[in-house]
């Protein structure tokens, strides 16, 4: 998944491997994706890699990008651990983006320290870079399927 900001940032998702490859039928354990974030600033490259999603609540990102592309403004997606999650929001000038969250360990090092204070990058709502970027994490689930049945 990429996506790209009016100011030249850049976050990239993927799903680079299962957590536990050899776990297969464990609830939960064979589901874990280490997900590698990428942020691209003007001034600045970072990433960093770790076990933050589930098989199935990728799938929920790729759906939920759908739904926004479509007009419908779902709920905030959040997730089993607390390091990513995502927003449609209106801005004072009735245009709709995507705020994505960032916590933990995908709080990128120039965030502030103060864990009460949020730290999101916002993307406009663009059809094309958001059907990409849906189609990216299907084709990861290809790759890494739901393992464990819940």
């Amino acid at each position: 998944m990429k996506l790209a900001s009016d100011d030249g940032t850049i976050l990239e998702l993927r799903a680079v491997g299962y957590e536990f490859p050899h776990h297969h039928s464990a609830l939960h354990d064979s589901d874990w994706l280490d997900i590698d974030l990428r942020l691209t600033r003007p001034t600045a490259t970072w990433h960093y890699t770790d076990p933050a999603l589930l098989t199935y609540e990728l799938r929920e990102i790729a759906t939920w990008l759908l739904l926004v592309v479509r007009g419908r403004t779902p709920k905030r997606l959040w997730f089993t651990e607390p390091e990513l999650s995502l927003e449609l929001i209106a801005t004072p000038h009735n245009r709709m983006v995507v705020r994505v969250y960032l916590s933990d360990g995908f709080r990128p090092p120039w965030a502030s320290v103060d864990p009460d204070v949020d730290f999101f990058l916002t993307f406009p709502v663009r059809r094309l870079p958001f059907l990409l970027a849906s189609a990216s994490l299907r084709l990861a689930l290809t790759r890494f399927p739901q393992r464990a049945r819940v």
